[in-house]
Protein backbone atom coordinates (compact mmCIF):
# COMPACT_ATOMS: atom_id res chain seq x y z
CA UNK A 1 0.00 0.00 0.00
CA UNK A 2 1.12 3.58 -0.65
CA UNK A 3 -0.83 4.86 2.33
CA UNK A 4 0.92 5.57 5.60
CA UNK A 5 1.00 2.51 7.82
CA UNK A 6 2.57 -0.75 8.81
CA UNK A 7 1.43 -4.25 8.05
CA UNK A 8 -0.34 -4.91 11.35
CA UNK A 9 -3.07 -3.15 13.30
CA UNK A 10 -1.45 -1.68 16.42
CA UNK A 11 -2.95 -0.90 19.80
CA UNK A 12 -3.19 2.52 21.38
CA UNK A 13 -5.75 5.14 22.45
CA UNK A 14 -9.20 4.86 20.87
CA UNK A 15 -10.87 7.78 19.15
CA UNK A 16 -12.87 8.58 22.29
CA UNK A 17 -9.72 8.52 24.42
CA UNK A 18 -7.93 10.76 21.92
CA UNK A 19 -10.86 13.19 21.98
CA UNK A 20 -10.70 13.34 25.78
CA UNK A 21 -6.93 13.83 25.75
CA UNK A 22 -7.31 16.75 23.32
CA UNK A 23 -10.37 18.19 25.12
CA UNK A 24 -12.36 18.13 21.89
CA UNK A 25 -15.70 18.45 23.71
CA UNK A 26 -14.64 21.82 25.12
CA UNK A 27 -14.26 23.16 21.58
CA UNK A 28 -17.72 22.15 20.33
CA UNK A 29 -19.41 25.36 21.47
CA UNK A 30 -16.76 27.61 19.96
CA UNK A 31 -16.79 29.01 16.42
CA UNK A 32 -14.33 26.76 14.64
CA UNK A 33 -11.44 27.95 12.52
CA UNK A 34 -11.91 28.35 8.74
CA UNK A 35 -8.74 26.89 7.24
CA UNK A 36 -6.78 28.91 4.70
CA UNK A 37 -5.09 27.48 1.63
CA UNK A 38 -1.81 27.79 3.53
CA UNK A 39 -3.26 25.72 6.40
CA UNK A 40 -4.30 22.94 4.01
CA UNK A 41 -0.93 22.97 2.28
CA UNK A 42 0.83 22.66 5.65
CA UNK A 43 -1.30 19.67 6.64
CA UNK A 44 -0.70 17.96 3.29
CA UNK A 45 3.03 18.63 3.60
CA UNK A 46 3.05 17.06 7.08
CA UNK A 47 1.29 14.00 5.67
CA UNK A 48 3.86 13.67 2.90
CA UNK A 49 6.74 14.24 5.33
CA UNK A 50 5.47 11.31 7.38
CA UNK A 51 5.60 9.08 4.30
CA UNK A 52 2.10 9.43 2.90
CA UNK A 53 1.38 9.51 -0.81
CA UNK A 54 -1.86 8.16 -2.26
CA UNK A 55 -3.62 4.99 -3.34
CA UNK A 56 -3.62 3.46 -6.80
CA UNK A 57 -6.77 2.69 -8.77
CA UNK A 58 -7.27 -1.01 -9.55
CA UNK A 59 -7.44 -2.07 -13.18
CA UNK A 60 -10.91 -1.58 -14.58
CA UNK A 61 -11.93 0.99 -11.95
CA UNK A 62 -13.17 4.31 -13.30
CA UNK A 63 -10.39 6.90 -13.07
CA UNK A 64 -11.02 10.46 -11.96
CA UNK A 65 -12.09 12.60 -14.89
CA UNK A 66 -11.22 15.87 -13.17
CA UNK A 67 -9.29 18.03 -15.68
CA UNK A 68 -5.77 19.17 -14.74
CA UNK A 69 -5.92 22.14 -12.42
CA UNK A 70 -9.62 21.62 -11.65
CA UNK A 71 -10.73 24.03 -8.90
CA UNK A 72 -13.89 22.95 -7.03
CA UNK A 73 -16.48 25.76 -7.23
CA UNK A 74 -16.76 26.06 -3.46
CA UNK A 75 -15.83 28.38 -0.63
CA UNK A 76 -15.76 27.62 3.10
CA UNK A 77 -17.51 29.76 5.68
CA UNK A 78 -19.70 29.55 8.77
CA UNK A 79 -23.26 28.35 8.15
CA UNK A 80 -26.27 30.46 9.07
CA UNK A 81 -28.27 27.57 10.53
CA UNK A 82 -25.99 26.62 13.42
CA UNK A 83 -24.23 23.63 11.86
CA UNK A 84 -20.88 25.39 12.15
CA UNK A 85 -18.61 25.38 9.12
CA UNK A 86 -19.72 24.44 5.64
CA UNK A 87 -18.86 24.86 1.96
CA UNK A 88 -20.92 26.91 -0.47
CA UNK A 89 -21.19 27.22 -4.23
CA UNK A 90 -19.24 30.10 -5.73
CA UNK A 91 -21.43 30.14 -8.86
CA UNK A 92 -24.50 28.49 -10.34
CA UNK A 93 -23.86 24.79 -11.02
CA UNK A 94 -26.00 22.69 -13.34
CA UNK A 95 -27.15 19.21 -12.40
CA UNK A 96 -24.50 16.69 -13.47
CA UNK A 97 -21.62 19.17 -13.36
CA UNK A 98 -18.50 18.15 -11.40
CA UNK A 99 -18.20 19.72 -7.96
CA UNK A 100 -15.09 17.86 -6.74
CA UNK A 101 -12.57 15.60 -8.42
CA UNK A 102 -9.54 13.42 -7.78
CA UNK A 103 -7.69 12.23 -4.71
CA UNK A 104 -4.59 14.44 -4.64
CA UNK A 105 -5.67 16.09 -1.38
CA UNK A 106 -6.66 12.88 0.42
CA UNK A 107 -4.61 11.41 3.26
CA UNK A 108 -4.89 7.64 3.74
CA UNK A 109 -3.76 5.63 6.75
CA UNK A 110 -3.57 1.84 6.79
CA UNK A 111 -3.03 1.48 10.57
CA UNK A 112 -4.31 3.11 13.71
CA UNK A 113 -0.74 3.85 14.75
CA UNK A 114 -0.07 5.85 11.58
CA UNK A 115 -3.25 7.88 12.15
CA UNK A 116 -2.27 8.51 15.79
CA UNK A 117 1.19 9.62 14.67
CA UNK A 118 -0.31 12.20 12.30
CA UNK A 119 -2.61 13.47 15.06
CA UNK A 120 0.34 13.63 17.43
CA UNK A 121 2.03 16.23 15.22
CA UNK A 122 -0.99 18.56 15.37
CA UNK A 123 -2.14 21.08 17.99
CA UNK A 124 -5.33 20.22 19.85
CA UNK A 125 -7.75 22.15 17.64
CA UNK A 126 -6.44 20.66 14.40
CA UNK A 127 -6.23 17.17 15.89
CA UNK A 128 -9.88 17.40 16.94
CA UNK A 129 -10.83 18.56 13.45
CA UNK A 130 -8.99 15.68 11.78
CA UNK A 131 -10.67 13.18 14.13
CA UNK A 132 -14.04 14.70 13.19
CA UNK A 133 -13.33 14.67 9.44
CA UNK A 134 -11.80 11.19 9.21
CA UNK A 135 -13.77 8.14 8.11
CA UNK A 136 -13.11 4.50 7.36
CA UNK A 137 -13.77 3.04 3.94
CA UNK A 138 -12.84 0.14 1.70
CA UNK A 139 -10.74 1.86 -0.96
CA UNK A 140 -9.33 0.52 -4.25
CA UNK A 141 -5.62 -0.20 -3.82
CA UNK A 142 -3.79 -1.73 -6.79
CA UNK A 143 -5.73 -4.77 -7.96
CA UNK A 144 -7.64 -5.17 -4.71
CA UNK A 145 -9.46 -3.24 -2.00
CA UNK A 146 -8.08 -2.26 1.37
CA UNK A 147 -9.70 -0.89 4.51
CA UNK A 148 -8.20 2.54 5.13
CA UNK A 149 -8.74 5.63 7.23
CA UNK A 150 -9.35 8.56 4.87
CA UNK A 151 -9.18 12.30 5.50
CA UNK A 152 -9.66 15.08 2.98
CA UNK A 153 -7.09 17.81 3.56
CA UNK A 154 -8.90 20.63 1.79
CA UNK A 155 -12.09 22.67 2.19
CA UNK A 156 -14.30 19.80 1.05
CA UNK A 157 -13.73 18.27 4.51
CA UNK A 158 -16.17 20.91 5.74
CA UNK A 159 -19.03 19.63 3.56
CA UNK A 160 -21.93 18.73 5.84
CA UNK A 161 -24.11 15.64 5.83
CA UNK A 162 -27.66 15.30 4.49
CA UNK A 163 -29.64 12.27 3.30
CA UNK A 164 -30.30 11.71 -0.38
CA UNK A 165 -33.99 11.20 0.34
CA UNK A 166 -35.16 13.40 3.18
CA UNK A 167 -38.54 14.21 4.65
CA UNK A 168 -40.55 17.13 3.35
CA UNK A 169 -38.81 20.37 4.27
CA UNK A 170 -35.59 18.58 5.22
CA UNK A 171 -32.29 19.44 3.59
CA UNK A 172 -31.13 16.73 1.18
CA UNK A 173 -27.80 15.90 -0.43
CA UNK A 174 -27.07 17.92 -3.54
CA UNK A 175 -23.62 16.50 -4.35
CA UNK A 176 -22.34 12.95 -4.79
CA UNK A 177 -22.17 10.28 -7.45
CA UNK A 178 -25.41 10.22 -9.45
CA UNK A 179 -25.48 6.44 -9.87
CA UNK A 180 -29.29 6.38 -9.69
CA UNK A 181 -29.20 8.31 -12.98
CA UNK A 182 -26.98 5.64 -14.52
CA UNK A 183 -23.72 7.62 -14.38
CA UNK A 184 -20.72 5.65 -13.13
CA UNK A 185 -18.22 7.76 -11.20
CA UNK A 186 -14.68 7.52 -9.94
CA UNK A 187 -14.46 6.75 -6.24
CA UNK A 188 -13.31 10.29 -5.55
CA UNK A 189 -15.33 12.47 -7.94
CA UNK A 190 -18.52 14.31 -6.96
CA UNK A 191 -21.23 15.87 -9.09
CA UNK A 192 -24.22 18.14 -8.60
CA UNK A 193 -27.25 15.91 -8.00
CA UNK A 194 -29.58 18.84 -8.67
CA UNK A 195 -29.18 22.37 -9.99
CA UNK A 196 -27.24 24.34 -7.34
CA UNK A 197 -27.43 28.11 -7.11
CA UNK A 198 -24.57 30.40 -6.17
CA UNK A 199 -24.44 30.63 -2.37
CA UNK A 200 -26.20 27.28 -1.78
CA UNK A 201 -24.52 25.00 0.73
CA UNK A 202 -23.00 21.81 -0.65
CA UNK A 203 -24.34 18.74 1.17
CA UNK A 204 -23.46 15.08 0.67
CA UNK A 205 -24.76 11.83 2.13
CA UNK A 206 -22.03 10.44 4.39
CA UNK A 207 -23.61 7.00 4.15
CA UNK A 208 -22.46 6.87 0.51
CA UNK A 209 -18.88 6.24 1.63
CA UNK A 210 -18.53 6.05 5.43
CA UNK A 211 -18.59 2.73 7.28
CA UNK A 212 -18.41 3.32 11.04
CA UNK A 213 -18.06 -0.39 11.78
CA UNK A 214 -14.52 -0.44 10.37
CA UNK A 215 -12.88 1.69 13.10
CA UNK A 216 -12.43 -1.37 15.31
CA UNK A 217 -10.13 -2.88 12.68
CA UNK A 218 -7.67 -0.07 13.51
CA UNK A 219 -7.97 -0.35 17.28
CA UNK A 220 -9.71 3.00 17.31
Amino acid sequence: SDAIGESSRSRGPTLRQLERQRRCDAQEDEERHIYTQEDWERLRRLYRDQGGTTVEYPEGEVMSVAPPGFVPPMVARQTADGKGRGVFATRDIAKGEMTYGGKDNYAFFSTGEAFRRFLGALPDGEACDVIMWAWTQRVPVGRDFETLIAVLLDSNSLQNDAPRNGRKGQQVANTGCPDPAGKKCSWFDEYALIDIREGDEFLCDYDDFFDADLWEEFGL
